[in-house]
């Protein structure tokens, strides 16, 4: 994996954010758990071209997702004219983007990306650790409960990414788009739209599992643009609500992840994880 400072530019002409003061990023360790989208731009200032490389790893490690498309079930983009399925968008390995698209129009977008289940055995040692540090309570209690502690950790996971994207000015229908809820397992759903939100103003976001709003869950908030740059990490309330406070500045993302137990032949547990990427124009 490969650690960052700031984001990587390149063929696709990835954006370099302006770099954060780490005095603001709260300290903590190393996440690898995070999968998100990540784009040649979040901004465009005409319609155009447009595309994103798909990102696993951590707030200060990072790589490419190196799985085959076939992983990918679902990529939808929502914006003006509707709904619409673009997963022909999605390209082979070789090729130096893991989406390409036109976006022909003015206005916000938000893409969404699901993938297909897929199985792991981690140790013990590791699974309990991952547990802990992502506040996965059903899992901890159900292995405690079963008394299996001390045996490797069987897991069904799969994966859900939104990334939010504006095509020239910004206007009403913007907020349309960035809060809509998509159906996804886990969904990290902004309550307000996070590129039209005042200064000073936290960003509400509610976490919903299975269609329904999810409590206790851990949200974190992952500066893209500074090495270590997790600069909060939140339970959610009752209603499965957290308040982001961020700067408007840089690029952004919001992750969860949620396990819960299963009887199953081949897995003890389903892990889904979700992601929400997004981040302002560079100021002139």
């Amino acid at each position: 994996m490969t650690s960052w400072r700031i984001r990587r530019s390149g063929p696709l002409g990835w954006a370099v954010g302006p770099v954060l003061t780490l005095a603001l990023l709260a300290p903590g360790p190393a996440r690898a758990h995070a999968f998100w989208i990540e784009p040649s731009a979040f901004w465009l200032a005409k319609p155009g071209a447009w595309s994103a490389r798909l990102m696993v790893g951590s707030e200060s490690e990072h790589d490419r997702w190196d799985a085959a498309v076939s992983q990918v079930s679902r990529l939808v983009r929502l914006g003006p004219g509707g709904q619409e399925d673009v997963r022909a968008a999605l390209r082979p390995p070789q090729d130096e983007a893991d989406i390409r698209l036109r976006l022909t129009m003015p206005g916000r977008r938000l893409i969404a990306l699901e993938t297909r289940e897929a199985l792991q055995e981690l140790p013990a040692d590791r699974f309990n650790a991952f547990a802990e540090e992502e506040g996965l309570a059903l899992v901890t209690a159900e292995r405690a409960r079963r008394k299996t502690e001390d045996r490797p950790g069987r897991e069904a996971y799969s994966r859900r990414a939104k990334v939010l994207v504006q095509v020239g000015p910004t206007g009403p229908a913007g907020e349309a788009v960035a809060t809509a809820r998509l159906g996804h397992k886990l969904e990290i759903v902004p309550e307000r739209d996070p590129l039209a939100l005042p200064s000073g103003e936290p960003l509400p976001v509610r976490l919903y599992f299975e269609g329904r709003p999810l409590a206790g869950a851990t949200v974190e908030l992952i500066s893209l643009d500074v090495l270590g740059g997790r600069l909060t990490r939140q339970v959610t309330d009752a209603e499965g609500r957290a308040r982001l406070s961020l700067p408007r500045v840089g690029s952004w993302l919001v992750n969860a992840i949620w396990s819960k137990p299963v009887d199953r032949p081949d897995a003890d547990f389903e892990t889904t994880f979700a992601s929400l990427t997004f981040g302002y124009p560079a100021k002139k």
